[in-house]
């Protein structure tokens, strides 16, 4: 139910903006970081557990992946392109943390 689609994985864009994401996506970017990729004072979102941006990607995890695959995890867009690439991967399971809010708010679309 909250896996991927059939997303072309070799043409997959390093840059994307809130609305081209699925609506899961959106709502798990709403549950992770209320939406937002920076603080009121300009700096980047950045979680106790070292999880940055809208999509609240995880530094010691991914940061290497992502530069490996050449996404900019620091900036808005690529932080949501990143996230996509993790959800045609492995579905919503690396947001699994935030699962109780974001399967309440999937539920009632």
């Amino acid at each position: 139910m909250f896996f991927s689609s059939n997303f072309a994985l070799a043409d997959e864009p390093k840059n994307i903006t809130f609305r081209e994401l699925p609506i899961s996506l959106q709502v798990v970017s709403i549950c992770e970081s209320g939406g937002d990729h920076d603080l009121p004072n300009g700096k980047l979102i950045r979680s106790h557990t070292n999880d940055i941006g809208l999509m609240q990607i995880n530094l010691k995890v991914h940061s290497n992946r992502a530069m490996r695959e050449g996404f900019n995890i620091y900036s808005p867009n690529g932080n949501l392109a990143y996230g996509l690439y993790l959800y045609n991967r492995y579905g919503l399971a690396p947001w699994e943390a935030s699962s109780r809010c974001w399967r309440k708010q999937l539920a009632m679309k």
